[in-house]
């Protein structure tokens, strides 16, 4: 782009080669270049910073002379600001795209009306209705047509674009403006502007414009009013002439049509250097009418915002949530642990992010993570699962009987259990595949309307991506990611193993199959393993009580991002309940407390 800023950044990259250019007979001393003036002669009054922070900063001691390196371009040459950026372009060898298009040919306005004299009615409607200064009237050449106001748009001393606005409205209150036809599009008021000011204000209206000329704020005015879109066509003749701008203000009115063209100027003009100017008041006339002041305008525009893109922050916006990773509120993490008490706070499920289980078929995947889903409603979370591999009320039974520690618990404890799943369990009810797109928007209305923060997707090989197509599992895996991130809530996806691992013994890496992206976009990445060597051994003739203190299977955590801890934890499996146990004596318990039950566990 090469605007002034970025001229700006190349002149201090290069500092000392500059003052060496500009002033060949000064010397370094130190971090400075001594010269004694503008002049260039030797001597000690002017110096120029050649290091940290300050380089390319300037002062001559003697006359009181500063600025940037551009400044001092200027005072070197005698040059102006726009003479001075081409001659700086070229030393830097800084060049422009070159874009082939066929040229518009504009017409020229052959009148710009004639200068607005005293006692005529547009003076009478600018200085007495409006409250426009006669400075302001004079430095913009506004003229007169009758009952017209004449806008000229002046650029480099040559009449570009001419508007006429008449001073009475239609019966239906519309202002009667015509402009002439197939003239360049221009923004008025260059004519006002100093050549070498390096900030300026874009405002949409020409009155507008001549009200923050009385205030000490220059303006520009655009051509065509707010909105979008072809009212702005003046950006693209304009666009090299505000390359000089280092600032510029958008002062537009505070309707919806004006907030529009500031988001759309922002993102053509340099977001860089824009800077939009807020005003308790439609527009600067109007405030100008209800009393603001030259403070008050002065206090505005130094209040101007910039329009950062949403995803760039400044690290002090971030300060209560590292306080919270440091102490946490009420001493515990954000997120849900596992439903392990040997595994504790080592692991937790924070908002935001993504964890793959994976593990061999059958291994038991599903029976943990339904575990899991009992624990995390018990604890107070709202999930949602999406069992595509199962159907819903066979995902339910298996559940219920982790809830109440039994494999056939009477039908008013089913019924306590079901009704406890409800008020924190919905379910995706399809078996089969579900495409990505369509069951993230299942999810975002779950999470808008009923508050759901975890989503369980079980499993990624029916979400319409085949197990060899590793870009479309990528493209899924960010999709998944950025809905998490986004939406502040945890998905926890199931994805089967690469290898069929008969011996129970984990991987030294997630063996997921298909794309590694999968793994490497997940936060979290577990393992799920079962002991098959046990299984043999009582296949084999032994008897149960000989290798009960054998695990049967376990958790393996393969990675976890945003926490310290990997490793794995042994876990005993009881069929009846469909419960893992955390040691080989430990019994199956219910998860939560029903009156009507008396039975012994």
């Amino acid at each position: 782009m090469n605007d002034i800023t970025d001229i700006k950044r190349a002149l201090a990259s290069s500092v000392q080669r500059v003052a060496e250019y500009l002033l060949p007979q000064g010397k370094r001393e130190g971090h400075e270049w001594e010269v004694g003036s503008i002049s260039g002669e030797p001597g000690k009054s002017l110096k120029v910073h050649l290091t940290g922070s300050k380089a390319g900063l300037w002062m001559d001691f003697q006359t009181g002379q500063k600025g940037d390196l551009i400044d001092l371009w200027q005072a070197v040459k005698n040059e102006t600001l726009t003479q001075s950026l081409a001659d700086i372009r070229k030393w830097l060898g800084m060049k422009e795209p070159e874009l082939v298009n066929r040229p518009r040919q504009y017409s020229r306005p052959k009148t710009p009306g004639t200068p607005v004299r005293q006692d005529t009615p547009v003076d009478d409607y600018l200085t007495k209705q409006r409250k426009i200064s006669p400075e302001a009237i004079d430095a913009y050449r506004v003229g007169f047509q009758d009952r017209n106001m004449v806008f000229p748009s002046y650029r480099n001393g040559e009449l570009i674009f001419v508007k006429r606005i008449g001073i009475d409205r239609t019966p239906e209150g519309k202002k009667v403006v015509s402009v002439e036809a197939n003239c360049e599009p221009c923004l008025f008021g260059w004519q006002a502007i100093s050549d070498n000011a390096r900030s300026v204000t874009i405002c949409e209206g020409e009155i507008d414009a001549l009200t923050l000329y009385g205030k000490g704020f220059p303006a520009l005015s655009v051509p065509f009013g707010g909105g979008t879109g072809a009212k702005h066509a003046w950006v693209e003749t304009e666009y090299p002439h505000l390359e000089r701008f280092e600032t510029i203000y958008l002062c537009f009115d505070q309707d919806e049509t004006g907030q529009k063209a500031v988001v759309e100027l922002v993102e053509r003009l340099g977001r860089h250097r824009c800077r939009v100017v807020d005003l308790p008041a439609k527009d600067p006339n109007e405030w100008h009418l209800r009393g603001g002041t030259f403070s008050d305008f002065a206090a505005a525009f130094v209040a101007a915002r910039s329009i950062d893109p949403p995803t760039l922050r400044n690290a002090d916006d971030f300060l209560a949530e590292v306080l919270d990773l440091f102490y946490p509120p009420g001493g515990v993490e954000p997120g849900m642990p596992t439903a392990w008490n040997k595994i504790g706070n080592r692991l937790r499920f924070r908002p935001g992010e993504l964890t793959v289980w994976t593990g061999n078929t059958g291994c038991g995947k599903s029976q943990a993570l339904g575990q899991s889903i009992v624990q995390w409603v018990m604890r107070g979370g709202r999930c949602l699962l999406a069992s595509l591999e199962m159907r819903s009320a066979r995902s339910l039974e298996r559940m219920v009987r982790q809830m109440t520690g039994m494999a056939y618990p009477p039908k008013p404890y089913i019924e306590a259990a079901m009704d406890r799943l409800s008020e924190g369990l919905w379910i995706y009810d399809l078996v089969g595949k579900a495409e990505v797109k369509e069951l993230l928007q299942v999810c975002d209305y779950a999470r808008r309307r009923y508050g759901v923060e975890i989503f369980v997707i079980d499993s990624l090989m029916r979400l319409g991506v085949s197990t060899e197509d590793y870009t479309g599992q990528e493209a899924a895996m960010l999709e998944m990611v950025s809905f998490a991130v986004s939406r502040n809530v945890h998905i926890h996806l199931v994805a089967h193993s690469r290898k069929n691992r008969m011996e129970g013994i984990p991987s030294p890496g997630a063996q997921i199959k298909g794309s590694s992206a999968i793994g490497d976009n997940a936060f979290n990445v577990i393992e799920v393993t079962r002991n098959f060597a046990k299984e043999k051994k009582l296949a084999g003739g032994a008897t149960p009580e000989s290798i009960q203190e054998e695990h049967d299977g376990g958790l393996v955590v393969q990675k976890q991002r945003n926490g310290t801890w990997t490793g794995q934890v042994r876990l005993w499996f009881d069929s009846a309940s469909q419960q893992y146990l955390e040691g080989w004596a430990h019994k199956p318990t219910p998860m939560f407390e029903w009156s009507g039950h008396v039975q012994d566990f």
